[in-house]
């Protein structure tokens, strides 16, 4: 027992990983008077603990911070503007195993203030698409890589355009009038009385 656990821990390290998300800020046209728009930064990092068999097994920790979001008037719509004013880092240290890490990521989420998804219901959850990057736990150090949302986002002209089925309508969100393809449609039921999604109740 004393030879494996000198093994295990002559096969951990000493040092950590830390994640970095520097300010930054963009912005894009939102060209829908009934939607809103709110900005997550979550950081996580962890490290897999000694555990003495074959499985493996991870210790992990989460924080959030809410960006701002400014929005100014512009013609036929707002323009909004999310920004992280300072860093935030989060960092693992310690003896671990090699196996640890951590990441940053933003979610931007574009939520409708009138219409419900309305299946089973919900008329309290609104149709909303959530934007975000996508990176996972690293090691070392890592910074958060702003890029897959700039490409989407940045001076672009946001807009929901609604297709109607018998039962349903099918939302999607255009981006200067295109559809992108990586962007799924949200699909909510359909209000017989107005052939549009019910309203969203708050």
């Amino acid at each position: 027992m004393k030879k494996l656990i000198i093994a295990s821990l002559l096969s951990a390290t000493a040092f950590g990983a830390t994640t970095t998300a520097n300010p930054f800020k963009l912005s894009f046209y939102l060209m829908e008077k009934d939607a809103e728009v709110t900005a997550t930064l979550k950081q996580s990092c962890r490290y897999e603990k000694f555990v003495f068999s074959d499985s493996s097994e991870y210790e992990a920790r989460w924080q959030e911070f809410p960006l701002q979001i400014k929005t100014t008037k512009v013609s036929g719509g707002k323009e909004v503007e999310i920004s992280l004013k300072s860093q935030k880092t989060m960092s693992v240290t310690g003896i671990f195993k090699p196996t640890k890490g951590c990441y940053s990521n933003v979610e931007v989420s574009i939520s409708s203030t009138k219409y419900s998804i309305g299946w089973a219901n919900r008329f309290d959850k609104a149709i909303s698409f959530e934007l975000r990057t996508k990176q996972f736990y690293k090691e070392d150090n890592s910074e958060l890589n702003l890029s897959p949302l700039l490409d989407k986002l940045e001076n672009k002209e946001l807009s929901f355009y609604m297709k109607k089925f018998s039962s349903q309508v099918n939302t999607f969100l255009y981006f200067d009038g295109e559809r992108d393809w990586d962007v799924f449609a949200v699909t909510a039921a359909k209000d017989p009385k107005t052939n549009l999604p019910y309203p969203l109740k708050k």
